[in-house]
């Protein structure tokens, strides 16, 4: 196998490795942003006040009903032994407490009328934002599905994007260990820079990739890479613009997807109605075009690599 044809092998899975990034990258943010939308917010209910609103109303009410009975009691014991400071000293306990129990009362009543009002007005509003989410709820569930059935159709082309990449893999061009996208992308980089024209050897790209392992130059775990870019763009720079483009391609075919579920906004549908009109969406989409590119890639990079191996 020449060095032209393993660069060109190389180049192959390294575009497969991307679009399959860039799809998981683009399907796990469809899935986060579905997960926020169409839920009902918490929202709690006023509770009724009750009866026992006004505590100094209450202990005024209280005192003044004992002086008014006290009073009494002095009134009838001053009666039979015609007694005046009984009779005095009993009126006056009378209009006294009276006066404190129909005060109490004016409390009372006075701060219950004024909870009742502040209830009766968060009732309404209550009301309203129960309404008003349920409007929201029903907007999102319009927008909902146009991302959900974008998410499916980016799946499916996940799917065949990732078997077209293992049957590329399966050519057993490599070793098993270097399938994966910061070891193909690296190994081009070898060869695009003429640093070697073979895998094998001592002079091999497989031997040069090893030694810059050992001597912690490149990084080649996947669940590193993301963390590590800073570090990847100084000696994997190949590694890093594909990534780098693959995040800004992830970040359009978001935007496009958000474009194309507010273009629904506000219609009144649901059922096959609804999927019938995101399916005509689709059909002119920026999604549609990217999914179909993809497929028309891998048929081709089939034909080439079926042709070369």
């Amino acid at each position: 196998m020449t060095a032209a044809e393993i660069k060109e092998y190389l180049g192959m899975c390294i575009e497969l490795e991307k679009e399959v990034y860039t799809q998981n990258r683009a399907i796990a943010q469809l899935r986060y942003n579905i997960s926020l939308l169409g839920n009902y917010r918490i929202i709690n209910e006023p509770t009724a006040p009750g009866k026992t609103v006004n505590e100094n109303g209450i202990n005024t009410m209280f005192w003044g009903m004992i002086l008014a009975v006290t009073g009494g009691i002095s009134i009838v014991i001053a009666l039979p032994i015609s007694s005046d400071f009984f009779l005095i000293s009993g009126v006056l306990a009378l209009l006294i407490g009276g006066g404190c129990w129909f005060f109490g009362r004016i409390i009372y009543d006075e701060d219950y009328k004024k909870a009742v009002r502040n209830y009766n007005k968060k009732a309404e509003q209550y009301k309203v934002e129960i309404l008003n989410d349920a409007k929201r709820v029903d907007a999102e569930r319009i927008k909902k599905a146009v991302l959900q059935s974008n998410m499916n159709t980016l799946s499916e082309a996940n799917k065949k994007s990732r078997r077209c990449l293992q049957q590329l893999y399966a050519k057993d061009v490599l070793y098993s260990k270097y399938r994966n996208y910061a070891c193909v992308c690296t190994l081009y980089e070898y060869f695009a820079s003429g640093r070697c024209t073979t895998l094998e050897g001592h002079e091999g790209a497989y031997n040069i990739l090893e030694s810059e392992l050992r001597l912690n130059r490149i990084i080649t775990q996947n669940d590193q890479i993301l963390a590590s870019l800073e570090e990847i763009k100084l000696n994997q720079e190949m590694l890093y613009d594909s990534i780098q483009d693959a995040n800004r391609k992830a970040d359009q075919i978001i935007r496009n997807c958000n474009y194309m579920s507010n273009q629904l906004n506000g219609i009144q549908a649901q059922g096959a109605e609804l999927n019938a009109r995101i399916e005509r969406l689709q059909t002119t989409s920026d999604l549609n075009l990217y999914v179909n590119a993809c497929a028309k890639r891998e048929i081709e990079y089939m034909n080439r690599a079926n042709r070369i191996f």
